[in-house]
């Protein structure tokens, strides 16, 4: 189970609903010593009677992997609702082709889309490319390092302009088995747009999975999203936090 845990984490930059305004992809990419990969996280709570309440997030992704080449897909779903009407939500897809030995260089190009309603955005596209390098491979843990540059464009629901700019990316994560059950992921990036340095974006997560059974692990998540330029008088700062059940396997 520790390989699989291991392998459900890996990637370089992006963005997955955590605590609704935070957005990563970096725990859902998975790296594994197999042609084929996938998993699937759930969570949530609901409240009925004098409360009516219902918070549910779900996602899924998949690698198939070539040996130097590699696609990944992966997508989140998050909703918050009282009384059948939404209070938060958000959602992402995010495809990922990966080129050449990651232990050396490794040349990535991705496409997303995204939403988030409490964000006040409608539609967030990016299209991208980069280039990772794993620094550091030990028994049970790795560290790696990224560089990318995205093109977004940002659709807001509010009377503010549509916001199209060039951002880099970069990107330091890692992972390390604590014994036989137990995986802990860390993940950090820093963002800026080339031509404003001021709106830029500071991204922390931590996750901690402990398994259950072979396939199955309870996952909690930890994540911190500061924003130095937040449109729409929002706030620069989030911090999200989840727990819930993440499903994995690996084969050929």
């Amino acid at each position: 189970m520790k390989n699989l845990l291991a392998s459900l984490l890996a990637l370089s930059i992006g963005t997955l609903g955590w605590g609704q305004t935070i957005v990563n992809t970096e725990t859902l990419m998975l790296s594994g010593d197999s042609g084929f990969v996938w998993t699937a996280g759930v969570g949530g709570d609901a409240s009925f009677g004098n409360s009516d309440v219902v918070d549910v997030s779900a996602d899924a992704g998949f690698t198939k992997d070539w040996g130097r080449t590699a696609i990944k897909l992966v997508s989140s779903w998050n909703r918050l609702a009282e009384e059948g009407s939404s209070i938060q939500s958000s959602s992402f897809a995010h495809l990922r082709g990966e080129f050449g030995n990651v232990d050396q260089l490794q040349l990535f190009g991705f496409v997303q889309t995204s939403s988030n309603d409490v964000l006040n955005m409608t539609t967030r596209n990016l299209i991208g490319t980069g280039l990772k390098r794993r620094l550091i491979e030990g028994k049970g843990g790795w560290l790696a390092l990224s560089w990318g540059a995205f093109y977004e464009v940002e659709q807001y629901s509010m009377e503010i302009p549509t916001s199209e700019m060039l951002r880099n990316s970069v990107v330091l994560s890692g992972g390390k088995g604590l014994g036989e059950h137990v995986f802990v992921r860390v993940t950090s990036y820093a963002q800026s747009d080339f031509r404003n340095f001021s709106d830029s974006r500071v991204f922390v997560e931590w996750t901690w999975d402990v398994s259950i059974r072979e396939s199955v692990a309870l996952e909690w998540n930890l994540a911190a999203r500061w924003d130095g330029d937040p449109h729409g008088g929002l706030e620069p700062l989030d911090v999200g936090t989840t727990v819930g059940l993440r499903f994995g396997f690996a084969g050929d």
